[in-house]
């Protein structure tokens, strides 16, 4: 029993304090078309100019689902954060379950994903650009699946971005994502998935549905 690597299966969360969570120089993107990410759930917003300790949340995240789905490739790396505009992380925090640390609260990072700006060649909505923002991977703690967050983002994520497109998702996590927001489960061939502010849903087959019929699940 010495020998199996029971650190594989830890999580360790990191944590952020209030002044960490902040986003200065990505405060015009906090609101758009008056919509918040904070009233969304959606704590803060990562990119290249972000602080080191959110940089590295994000990073903490993404290590943790390559683990959990046995490292299947995404087009993400530990340094993806490096280029200007090229990607958009979100972290979502438990302002509830917090600690004291040298003398402040700091958070448990409970979730992460990430947008990617880049080419897409697979099919798309006719008026939707081959360049865009593509989902590229989610993550959440297990205990915190299955209670809406990703649901409740949505519409924030769905004015920033105008369409939310996945592309190859890797893991269960993704498929359940892209289902709990109106999203048939794709088979093989299928290549992409979206859906835009008008609540229809284009994938390979070119499904339409209503997500507000759609229960929560992330």
């Amino acid at each position: 029993m010495s020998s199996i690597k029971s650190a594989f299966y830890d999580i360790r969360l990191p944590y952020l304090s209030t002044k960490e969570l902040r986003c200065q120089h990505l405060d015009s993107e906090l609101i758009v078309n008056g919509i918040a990410a904070v009233e969304c759930g959606i704590h803060t917003v990562v990119d290249q100019g972000s602080n080191k300790r959110q940089r590295k949340a994000v990073d903490v995240a993404f290590r943790y689902f390559c683990r959990e789905f046995r490292n299947q490739v995404v087009p993400y790396d530990r340094k993806a954060l490096s280029g200007p505009d090229q990607h958009r992380a979100y972290l979502w925090v438990d302002k509830h379950e917090y600690v004291w640390h040298h003398h402040k609260k700091v958070y448990p990072v409970i979730g992460a994903c990430c947008f990617h700006l880049r080419e897409y060649k697979g099919e798309l909505p006719p008026d939707a650009p081959g360049r865009c923002y593509i989902l590229d991977w989610v993550w959440f703690h297990p205990y915190e699946r299955r209670r809406g967050h990703f649901s409740k983002a949505s519409p924030y994520f769905l004015a920033r971005f105008q369409r939310l497109i996945a592309d190859g998702p890797a893991g269960l996590e993704m498929d359940a994502l892209l289902k709990a927001n109106g999203l048939s489960v794709r088979s093989a061939e299928e290549k992409s998935s979206a859906f835009d502010q008008t609540g229809k849903v284009w994938s390979g087959d070119d499904a339409r549905e209503n997500l507000s019929s759609q229960s929560e699940m992330l």
